[in-house]
């Protein structure tokens, strides 16, 4: 997603012409929708579900003086 935004801004700069802007645009967003369908549809499969349990999750318990602990959930 990153690489495709930069690819994006980059294009975006390099047009002057609000039609070929607007059609840019167009064109990301439906690279954009594409990509996170992608990703969602990954997360339903087996495969997807045990690569997002796999990864350490982690708490942060802030105190009113700005100070934070981290607990780990327990989840690997």
């Amino acid at each position: 997603m990153l690489a495709m935004s930069q690819e994006f801004g980059a294009k975006l700069r390099s047009l002057d012409n609000p039609e070929a802007r607007r059609a840019a645009q167009d064109e990301f967003q439906q690279q954009q929708d594409a990509a996170q369908k992608k990703t969602r549809d990954f997360y339903q499969t087996d495969a997807g579900r045990e690569y997002c349990f796999s990864k350490h999750r982690y708490a942060l318990n802030f105190a009113t003086n700005g100070a934070f602990r981290m607990e780990d959930d327990g989840a690997h």
